[in-house]
């Protein structure tokens, strides 16, 4: 027997609140959490302090410190570094995440006034081209990714080539620092990082994904945790077959794929649909 909606109650609580999914952007969710995280503010004389809504937060900006996690820390917090990010990454087992900035304030970080304005910066402990990042590192670092990515609309993708000259064109994403265009020419700037040894396609999933990587297994059972829109192919543009409501169950067929910035499912509703669904909008419904 299918599980039953008040099963839903038990799992995603009563007040729910709808999200439809549209276009290419996100919607916030209760499965992207703030991560647990260390508070080191960085010197005053580092960045510029504001008020900037979500609204007008763009891009996310990939960096590696070329120092120590703790010396990167350090320097954010010297007042004649005139430098810093929102947050730095520690490249070990615990993979520590620090704050130092708050996240309406405007790091400076980018080498482009512009996309310092409309970003936030993430530094990553390491040295370019040389350092072995862990996989606990790509997962911190893509769970606070995933949170601000919810908070902010800023979708989760990774734009190819160097990034548009204006930041406001496009949607924005997810780029490494060497494709902040350099602001004289607006081609590529003096800078390599993250590097050849990031490896975008592990750190790409798991932002993509969930924050510890594949949510669902073929044949679990799934709950709406939504109003989602079911589609007969994994993308924003194919065709809707239904639109699902709070709490309708199912079972996963098929996944996953990653489309779009988002990473979809195809799953047997209860109601007789069978389609591609987005697994944010989602939480597992086994017993």
């Amino acid at each position: 027997m299918a599980p039953s909606r008040r099963r839903f109650l038990q799992v995603a609580g009563s007040t729910a609140a709808a999200g439809a999914l549209i276009g290419a952007s996100n919607s916030a969710s209760a499965y992207s959490p703030q991560p647990s995280m260390r508070w080191e503010p960085a010197d005053s004389s580092n960045y510029t302090q504001a008020t900037r809504s979500p609204s007008e937060m763009r891009w996310i900006i990939i960096h590696v410190t070329e120092g120590s996690y703790e010396g990167t820390i350090s320097w954010f917090k010297n007042p004649d570094a005139n430098v810093s990010t929102h947050y730095v990454i520690e490249n070990d087992s615990n993979a520590e995440i620090t704050k130092m900035l708050n996240r309406g304030d405007i790091g400076w970080h980018a080498g482009n006034g512009g996309y310092n304005d409309t970003s936030l910066g993430f530094e990553h402990e390491g040295y370019t081209d040389e350092t072995t990042f862990t996989d606990e590192l790509y997962r911190s670092s893509a769970k606070v990714v995933r949170y601000l990515a919810d908070k902010c609309n800023i979708p989760l993708t990774r734009p190819s080539g160097v990034a548009p000259c204006d930041p406001y064109d496009g949607i924005g994403g997810i780029i490494g620092h060497h494709q902040v265009p350099d602001p004289y020419d607006c081609g590529y700037n003096s800078h390599t990082d993250p590097g050849s040894t990031w490896d975008w396609g592990t750190y790409m999933n798991y932002v993509q994904g969930t924050t510890l990587g594949v949510r669902f297994d073929i044949g679990e059972g799934v709950v709406t945790t939504a109003e989602v829109n079911v589609r007969s192919d994994p993308d924003i543009a194919d065709n809707v077959i239904h639109t699902n409501p709070v709490g309708e169950v199912g079972y996963v067929q098929d996944g996953y794929v990653t489309e779009d910035g988002y990473t979809w499912w195809k799953i047997e509703y209860d109601n007789g649909v069978t389609g591609w669904s987005v697994d944010r909008f989602h939480a597992s419904n086994a017993i």
